[in-house]
């Protein structure tokens, strides 16, 4: 395969980070990988081996932009940006909760965001309870946070598939299909929607 010809696409906003090489011809995945934990560099260092590739065979980037994790998600987004910067590619950020949605055609994406809340889609991301959710009967839910709040969701009347249901889980490849704007890397930015809870400790409780 020549030189540029794949996407490199990933995502750490959960606790199943995923990593994928894409075709950029045809959009055929060329190698994929999901686990929990997950170290990227040798992650994608395994991917190109698979495929038998090199480096220099990425020729862009995609990244989930979040809403999710504040650490894996910085962790990704750093680790998209020095990739990026030392192939000399673009890169494009999407959204997980957008990804999450176009894995689950009619379902509605739901992100654990701990603190007794989630991150959803309404229709632009927001962070709320689960039990402020106004769910219609039937209407399906997937997605980490989805999982752990399955017993509020489905005393609304909501569905949520069963917990090794793929659609609860984040697919890279897609990521693909979504992105849109490629550009310089340092124009990635994270989409926390909240503080992260460091920082939300600092201020309730300032040292000095």
């Amino acid at each position: 395969m020549r030189a540029g010809s794949a996407l490199l696409a990933l995502d750490t906003a959960t606790q199943h980070a995923s990593v994928a090489l894409v075709a950029r011809s045809d959009g055929r995945v060329l190698a994929e990988t999901s686990a929990r934990p997950i170290s990227l560099v040798a992650g994608i260092q395994r991917l190109l081996d698979e495929a038998e590739l090199g480096a220099d065979a990425i020729g862009a980037l995609v990244a989930g932009t979040g809403p999710g994790s504040y650490t894996s998600l910085r962790i990704g987004l750093a680790t998209a940006r020095s990739l990026a910067f030392s192939l000399g590619v673009p890169v494009a950020g999407v959204s997980t909760l957008q990804a999450l949605a176009a894995g689950a055609p009619g379902a509605r994406p739901l992100i654990d965001a701990r603190r007794g809340e989630v991150f959803a889609l309404a229709p632009d991301p927001v962070c709320l309870r689960p039990g402020d959710m106004g769910s219609s009967e039937g209407e399906v839910y997937v997605g980490n946070g989805a999982i752990r709040y399955r017993e509020t969701l489905e005393a609304q009347g909501a569905v949520v598939p069963p917990a090794d249901d793929v659609r609860h889980r984040v697919n890279a490849a897609l990521h693909v299909t979504l992105a849109s704007e490629f550009g310089d890397a340092s124009a990635l930015m994270p989409a926390y929607l909240r503080v992260p809870d460091a920082e939300r400790t600092r201020k309730e409780f300032p040292v000095g």
